[in-house]
């Protein structure tokens, strides 16, 4: 039984190589999606029942969902072989901003 829990629990955490599991990016602040001024954001990082990951903006204080912010689906394919750096998290933080429609603020 605390098994099947801890299993309900881990679900939406993603195996990475290094990085162990990761749920979302850290919140940074971006423009993009209708807001044309620097917001908090992060993203987060949903597992779909295809294998395919769902990329969801949220707010980067209190996680509450961005509702203009698209929704976007990677393919396991493409999840497997982003960019990746184990001594730089803002290589998949760029990577996955750019992929939900947000500009980093230090990019502009």
């Amino acid at each position: 039984m605390h098994s099947q829990r801890a299993k309900e629990h881990s679900m939406n955490a993603i195996a990475t190589p290094v990085m162990g599991f990761i749920t979302c990016t850290e919140p940074l602040q971006a423009k993009g999606n209708g807001y044309d001024y620097p917001i908090l954001v992060r993203i987060e990082f949903e597992r779909q029942s295809d294998d395919s990951v769902q990329l969801i903006s949220r707010g980067g204080h209190t996680g509450t969902l961005i509702t203009n912010a698209r929704r976007v689906n990677i393919s396991s394919h493409d999840w497997d072989n982003r960019p990746y750096d184990p001594l730089d998290s803002l290589v998949l933080n760029r990577w996955a901003f750019s992929k939900a429609g947000w500009v980093l603020r230090d990019a502009e």
